[in-house]
């Protein structure tokens, strides 16, 4: 199936990007620091990956048929999963 493609790329992606770049928290917590001063806003991580997201919905406007901006998209989603996976946890545990 070709959903299974695309996802398997995406992890491949993620999983070479964390051997490069770290942890996708922590570099999208840096990203998210960097871009506040320039919004003026406080700017998460998950807020990060959703303006990632928007910048590969952007250019697949003008490429639809690109199929790697559409796997980025995929690996960006699994990201935001893990980090809100992550969070929703955190607040499980503080709740106990």
């Amino acid at each position: 199936m070709l959903t299974h493609e695309c996802l398997r790329l995406a992890n491949e992606a993620v999983e070479d990007r964390r051997q490069i770049y770290g942890q996708p928290e922590e570099n999208l917590t840096r990203m998210a620091d960097l871009a506040s001063p320039l919004v003026g806003l406080q700017v998460t991580p998950l807020q990060a990956i959703l303006v990632c997201i928007a910048q590969k919905m952007s250019r697949l406007v003008e490429s639809p048929t690109h199929e790697d901006t559409w796997v980025d998209i995929a690996g960006w989603a699994a990201c935001g999963y893990e980090i809100a996976k992550r969070m929703e946890q955190e607040e499980d545990d503080s709740d106990e």
